[in-house]
């Protein structure tokens, strides 16, 4: 917005459409333009947010506060709800459409399903999955159902036409407008991170790690909600598919589980809520009947995959209270020393790995070498012609206090051509006591130095020790970019 350009850079040079969720670069247009912080800006949205999913929980589950209690006591839940991501966003719409669906409210489905093309790139398979939902008719359930009567709704299938193509077209037009004006701005269809995270090498591992999480969906069967669990082991399974084969980046608290595991999560305690007269009977042999309340059964087993779940997101405590502290003193005021440095030294450019924070403060071109920020890497790799293009002044290589971490992004190749042009080592810049960013310049910059003395004064300590010197400050200090 300061620049004119819709670019990751403040310039037309390289352009790159950079995020997976439009929906939230675009509203960081609003605390730009009302000059509000956006940091805080973000944090109030996440409230918003939060509470109108606590409202919308309770009210599709029948008051089921206890389950939602159980949900939102997850540190990943906190942390995926304020972390500024649209990890939240994303589970909570899934939830809602997942609901709508089974209501059969036709245009509150639509409705969400356009807003969810806007925040994660995964949902793009409701394309074609939502409208043959809802043009699928299947027969009604009765109050008492059985493990063999629920196959035999698949034989009494009705799709209508008239309602798959009017759909189809709702939804496949307003993202087709999405794909052109990628492909006409940026020159490229998809966003620059759809092929920045694809190609990595398929995990089965990973994808059975997924694909757990989808168990609960069996209950639909004996429901007799065929078309629910047709519809929704598609869509989570292409996810599981997906991530299985990406690189997946800030996976911190399990966040691409915390996408499948929480809507199935949401709408399993639906249907309990809704089927709390509904019984399950299985025939255990000609004389032993197994009756089971369906609400019951179902509350049981998301207790045992929520704390599964719980035990699987790997969080770090310590690690999530000093991460945007750390953030803000070192990656951050590297951005800043730049922004107010570039024209006294002629710094029109930097290579760095770790861009969010320090290109967004610099105000300069910056080239991504991960390949999130710069669609050039994405397509030709880091070669020496890429970075000529960039004109590259300043480099922050990704190291520990020991060395540089020579097999990431093909900093090898990154350093050799630093040398061949005359850059040399000037500190480092200390994220924490294990991870650095040595920086390169072709000449003396006693600001840039001076910041380097402070992080290693201040940041060279494991995360126990840094946050003793922090654990008195509100976290409110920290709502802010």
């Amino acid at each position: 917005m300061d620049f004119g350009v819709w670019n990751y850079n403040p310039s037309p040079a390289d352009l790159t459409q950079s995020y997976t969720n439009p929906i939230y670069a675009v509203l960081s247009l609003l605390p730009q333009a009302l000059g509000v912080d956006v940091v805080l800006f973000f944090k109030l949205i996440s409230s918003l947010t939060l509470i109108a999913f606590g409202f919308w929980f309770l009210k599709v589950t029948k008051n089921s506060f206890l389950m939602l209690l159980l949900l939102l006591s997850l540190p990943a839940t906190m942390i995926h709800a304020f972390g500024g991501l649209e990890t939240f966003l994303f589970v909570f719409l899934v939830s809602a459409l997942l609901v709508c669906l089974d209501q059969q409210r036709y245009y509150w489905s639509l409705l969400i399903t356009l807003i969810l093309f806007t925040t994660r790139p995964e949902s793009w398979t409701l394309l074609l999955l939502v409208p043959l939902c809802l043009a699928t008719e299947f027969p009604r359930s009765s109050t008492v159902v059985s493990q063999t009567n629920s196959l035999t709704q698949l034989v009494q299938v009705k799709i209508n036409l008239k309602i798959l193509l009017i759909s189809f077209l709702m939804l496949g037009i307003p993202l087709s407008c999405y794909f052109l004006f990628h492909y006409l701005y940026f020159g490229s269809t998809l966003p620059n991170t759809f092929y920045a995270k694809s190609g990595a090498i398929f995990s089965a591992r990973e994808l059975i790690k997924f694909l757990f999480f989808l168990i609960p969906l069996l209950i639909l069967l004996p429901l007799r909600k065929i078309k629910l669990f047709i519809f929704s082991a598609l869509f989570f399974s292409a996810m599981a598919w997906s991530y299985a084969k990406s690189y997946l980046m800030m996976d911190y608290a399990a966040r691409f589980a915390f996408h499948i595991f929480v809507p199935i999560y949401c709408f399993s305690i639906y249907v309990a809520a809704a089927e709390r007269h509904r019984v399950l009977q299985v025939h255990l042999d000609a004389d032993r009947l197994l009756r089971c309340s369906a609400e019951k059964f179902l509350k049981v087993i998301l207790v045992f995959f929520t704390l599964l779940f719980a035990l699987s997101s790997g969080i770090r405590a310590i690690g999530l209270f000093t991460y945007y502290p750390r953030l803000l003193d070192a990656h951050g005021q590297l951005g800043k020393v730049l922004s107010t440095i570039s024209s006294k030294y002629q710094i029109n450019s930097v290579l760095i790995g770790d861009a969010g924070i320090a290109a967004y403060h610099s105000k300069v071109n910056v080239l991504d070498i991960v390949g999130l920020g710069s669609s050039s890497v994405v397509k030709h790799g880091v070669t020496p012609k890429v970075i000529d293009s960039y004109g590259v002044d300043l480099i922050a290589f990704y190291a520990t206090p020991d060395s540089i971490q020579w097999s990431l992004f093909s900093q090898h190749f990154v350093y050799k051509w630093a040398e061949e042009k005359g850059f040399s080592y000037l500190c480092d810049l200390y994220w924490r006591h294990d991870y650095t960013f040595k920086i390169y310049a072709k000449q003396p910059l006693p600001e840039i130095e001076s910041l380097c003395a402070h992080t290693k004064k201040f940041h060279d300590l494991p995360d126990d020790q840094y946050f003793k010197n922090i654990m008195y400050v509100p976290p409110w200090r920290y709502w802010r970019e």
